[in-house]
C-alpha cells in the first residue's frame, strides 16, 4: 500500500524537486560513481559483432553503449580501435576509464601506463592513476602524482577534484574544501562532480543550505554535460538526487525532499543499482509516514 502511495505522490512532488535543482525533462544516464556500485554487462554482446573501427563514430558510440550499460561493448570498440591505431594514447586512456569504471583497476593501470608512454605529456592517464590509487586508497601515491601534474599544467580543475576527494576521505575537510573550490574556480560548469562533493563537506559542517544550493549545481552541470554528450565518468546522478534529498530533510522541506528521493530511485533503477534503489524506497516511506504524521498535529 505505502509504495502505491509512492507512485501516486511521485507525479506532484518530482516537479518540486526539478524546480528545486534547475533541471527539466531529465531522463537517466550513464551513472558512475566512486561510491556506488557498477552493474551492467562487462562482455560484449552482437551489437559489437564484426564492429570495424570509425574514430569519426567512436564518441557517439562510446556514449550509446556506456549510457546502455553495455561496457562490454565500449571496451571491444575501443580494443578494435587500439588494434587498427596503436599509436594514439586517448583510445589506451578511455580504455583504461571504462576499466577502472569496473574497478578492473590491473587493466586500467596498463592501459593508462601504455598511454603515458607514447606521450608523457599527456595528463589524462595520470588523473586516472590517482583515481585508482585513490579507489584503493593509497593517498600518498595520489598527492605525489597530482603535484607532479599541477607543475605542469597549474590550472586543471579534474586534479584540484581528485585531490578533494583524497583529503576528503582523510578527514582533512580544510583543504578538502580548498581543492573543490579550485577545481570550481578553473571550470566552473563542466565538472558536476566537483559541486557534489562539495556541497558533502558542507553538509559535514552542518550549512545545508550550502549544500542544497551545490547539489543543484551539480544538477545543472550534469545537464549541461547531458545536453552537450559529454561522457561523465565517477558521477551518480542518483547519488545527487539522494544528497539533495537528505539535505531537504534536514532543513525540514521534506516534500522536496520525498521528490528528490524519488528522482534518485529513476536513477538507481537506470544503473541497476537494487541495493540503493531498495535503501532509497525504504527512505521515501519512512519519509512519508512522518510527513502525514506532523500535518496531523
Amino acid at each position: 500500500m505505502k509504495k502505491v502511495l509512492i507512485i501516486l505522490f511521485s507525479c506532484l512532488l518530482i516537479s518540486a524537486c526539478v524546480f528545486a535543482a534547475g533541471y527539466n525533462n531529465h531522463r537517466p544516464e550513464v551513472v558512475t560513481t566512486y561510491h556506488s556500485d557498477i552493474t551492467g554487462n562487462s562482455k560484449p554482446t552482437d551489437a559489437t559483432k564484426g564492429y570495424k573501427c570509425d574514430l569519426s563514430t567512436l564518441q557517439k558510440d562510446t556514449i550509446y553503449y556506456n549510457n546502455h550499460h553495455q561496457f562490454g561493448d565500449t571496451i571491444k570498440v575501443y580494443t578494435a580501435c587500439i588494434k587498427e591505431y596503436p599509436e594514439k594514447e586517448y583510445l589506451y586512456n578511455n580504455r583504461g576509464n571504462i576499466y577502472k569504471m569496473l574497478k578492473q583497476y590491473d587493466k586500467a593501470l596498463v592501459d593508462y601506463e601504455k598511454a603515458i608512454s607514447i606521450n608523457p605529456k599527456y595528463l589524462s592517464p595520470y588523473s586516472g592513476k590517482m583515481s585508482i590509487y585513490l579507489m584503493t586508497t593509497k593517498f600518498e601515491d595520489a598527492l605525489a602524482i597530482s603535484d607532479e601534474i599541477l607543475k605542469l599544467e597549474p590550472k586543471l580543475d579534474n586534479i584540484y577534484y581528485q585531490r578533494g576527494m583524497i583529503y576528503s576521505v582523510k578527514n582533512d575537510y580544510d583543504k578538502a574544501l580548498e581543492n573543490y573550490n579550485l577545481a570550481i574556480k578553473y571550470e566552473p560548469k563542466r565538472n558536476p562532480g566537483a559541486y557534489h562533493y562539495r556541497g558533502n563537506i558542507y553538509f559535514q559542517k552542518g550549512d545545508y543550505k550550502a549544500a542544497i544550493k551545490d547539489y543543484k549545481k551539480s544538477i545543472d552541470c550534469y545537464k549541461n554535460a547531458v545536453k552537450n554528450d559529454v561522457a561523465l565518468i565517477d558521477y551518480s546522478a542518483g547519488d545527487v538526487y539522494h544528497d539533495l534529498g537528505i539535505a531537504y530533510i534536514r532543513v525540514e522541506d521534506y516534500e522536496k525532499a520525498m521528490a528528490c528521493l524519488i528522482g534518485a530511485t529513476k536513477y538507481y533503477e537506470a544503473a541497476g543499482n537494487k541495493k540503493l534503489l531498495k535503501e532509497t524506497e525504504e527512505l521515501i516511506v519512512n519519509v512519508y509516514d512522518y510527513y502525514k504524521s506532523i500535518q496531523k498535529k
